[in-house]
């Protein structure tokens, strides 16, 4: 197993087991090291450095242990695509969208303390779930965060900032159902 089969095998592991971090996604070491175990592929580790070297991998403390960070390139969003895009949805009202944006943040505010949740993860949870496209989730949050302004909590952060009302967001709370 060459170089390029370890570059694919961290990407399709990244996408499954990681944790979106911006330019990013962050899998622990642990896993990594279990599923190459598992594979009987040996040296991995090697290759990592010169994946390293090339700017698309780094190690982070994390914890007790450290993580591995897969940055993002076109390849990795295919591949995140091809494993968790369901039937795109073409049409989808506001009102719908409003439903299952709703939906998503009360399921993701849990990860949450103060509650705010990273509109990165958002939009991954609903195209992974529901095959809502970026574009779509972009206009339909602007729209909706616009309109209904006493509904939502917005503030400065997370790894999607959007532009709304002249503000970058990246995090939303739901205030009201």
């Amino acid at each position: 197993m060459g170089l390029i089969s370890l570059r694919r095998i961290l990407k399709v592991l990244a996408v499954i087991f990681g944790e979106d971090e911006g330019l990013y996604i962050c899998i622990p070491s642990s896993t990594v090291h279990k599923v190459f175990e598992r594979l009987n592929f040996e040296g991995w580790d090697k290759h990592l450095i010169d994946l390293v070297n090339e700017g698309l991998l780094k190690v982070q403390r994390f914890g007790r242990g450290s993580r591995l960070c897969v940055r993002k390139d076109d390849e990795l969003i295919k591949i995140r695509d091809f494993i968790f895009s369901p039937e795109t949805v073409t049409s989808l009202s506001l009102e719908e969208f409003e439903k299952l944006f709703d939906d998503a943040l009360t399921k993701l505010k849990s990860s949450s303390v103060t509650g705010f949740v990273d509109l990165g993860k958002v939009r991954d949870f609903l195209m992974r779930n529901y095959g809502i496209p970026e574009d779509m989730f972009v206009k339909y949050v602007s729209k909706l965060i616009t309109s209904k302004r006493w509904k939502y909590a917005i503030c400065h952060g997370g790894s999607l900032r959007l532009k709304i009302g002249g503000v970058q967001v990246g995090l939303v709370k739901l205030v009201r159902r």
